[in-house]
């Protein structure tokens, strides 16, 4: 699963011009720097623009890259303690986290507040059905992928584009 995952209607993608240097995945958070490139974020950045569409490995100055940009996209993100991935989470504003290259939601922290928490993931029902599927409910005690209990759905709370 890339770091944050699209998972709204509001998929929006837009072309935008890279800063040098930038080695950034899919799924990953970008920014805007103050020369108007896109960089990768940090777990310092104070807002962002979106989530990076494709893969860029090493890049030039000026190269393109595609990002999903709109203010209202919605995306998935895993919650870095599954004990902070709680109902009270929802509705608050929250860090992000990037622990061995992998980004975050850091539930425990409130110094940036990029992030807004949306859901928290309580068995997430994909098909729908009004079933839910989890341990035993399945052979063995598989968990799908789908029901991580850290799981967590979010906006941007600060994004760059949104006035």
């Amino acid at each position: 699963m890339p770091d944050l995952k699209p998972v709204s209607n509001h998929t929006r993608t837009q072309r935008y011009y890279l800063a040098a240097s930038q080695t950034i995945d899919v799924g990953d958070p970008v920014l805007l720097n103050s020369a108007g490139y896109v960089e990768l974020a940090t777990a310092a950045s104070a807002s962002l623009l979106g989530i990076c569409a494709e893969k860029i490995t090493s890049s030039t100055l000026g190269q393109a890259v595609v990002v999903f940009d709109d203010p209202d996209l919605e995306f998935e993100i895993l919650a870095d303690d599954v004990a902070e991935a709680i109902q009270t989470a929802v509705n608050e504003t929250h860090d992000l986290i990037v622990t061995s290259g992998v980004f975050l939601a850091d539930l425990g922290a409130t110094a940036t507040n990029v992030i807004k928490v949306l859901a928290v993931n309580t068995n997430f029902d994909p098909l729908l059905d009004g079933e839910t599927i989890y341990g035993s409910s399945l052979a063995g005690n598989f968990v799908p992928p789908w029901n991580d209990k850290k799981k967590i759905r979010c906006k941007f709370a600060l994004h760059q584009k949104a006035n």
